[in-house]
């Protein structure tokens, strides 16, 4: 009976058999050789969480290069309004801060892999607001 049992599961539907290999065997060298590529796109930057007491002098960085590794396919997709890069101004001071831009502080698609932001870091200027200085003097 164990012998039936090894010969059905291994001559019966042949056929279909090898067509299910075939399939597998033609899926599995599209995924592993589809290729990666780099693209880069301007994206706007963000600067968040301002404190209240706190304005930026001058003029500071407003968009940055990033290059972004995927597959050509899907950066083919991708569009720069689906990527943001914001950066955390709450722990500031006044004067000039030299705030590093992470990998993290970017949103891209989970699939794709930030690989060089440029610049990296940015100088922000801050002062305190006009009021803060009218009631300090």
């Amino acid at each position: 009976m164990k012998d039936n049992v090894l010969k059905s599961l291994f001559f019966e539907n042949t056929i279909l058999k090898i067509i299910a290999l075939a399939f597998a065997i033609a899926l599995w060298f599209l995924v592993i050789g589809e290729k990666k590529v780099e693209v880069s796109f301007r994206i706007p930057l963000e600067l968040k969480n301002l404190p209240k007491d706190m304005m930026i002098i001058g003029e500071s960085v407003r968009e940055i290069e990033v290059t972004i590794l995927g597959s050509k396919k899907l950066l083919q997709k991708l569009s720069p309004a689906q990527l943001m890069a914001s950066v955390d101004l709450s722990d500031t001071h006044v004067g000039i801060n030299n705030l590093r831009i992470a990998h993290s502080d970017i949103k891209a698609p989970k699939a794709l892999e930030i690989i060089n932001v440029n610049p990296s870091s940015i100088l922000v200027h801050l002062e305190p607001t006009a009021k803060e200085q009218e009631t300090g003097k």
